[in-house]
């Protein structure tokens, strides 16, 4: 399952990012923007091009800064809560 999000930051709010572990592997790259991603307490800003991957039941997050970002996540097997 492939699923595209674009987020958008207020640069005067900051939100504390939450850790999720999920059952499906997740890997995904940045289209556009900066974000950061933290899997299984490694932290690693991602710029356009660079990509992520989150084992099954890898604890992860990610945080955006203070420009819009478009990133392409998939999700295998596909995610219930996102189809």
């Amino acid at each position: 399952m492939c699923a595209f999000f674009c987020f958008y930051n207020n640069p005067l709010v900051k939100i504390q990012p939450f850790v999720v572990s999920i059952e499906e592997e997740q890997m995904g790259f940045l289209v556009r923007g900066k974000m950061g991603f933290n899997v299984n307490g490694l932290e690693k800003d991602l710029n356009p091009g660079d990509w992520y991957h989150a084992a099954i039941g890898a604890e992860h997050n990610a945080w955006t800064y203070d420009e819009p970002s478009v990133l392409v996540d998939i999700f295998s097997p596909p995610r219930e809560d996102l189809s």
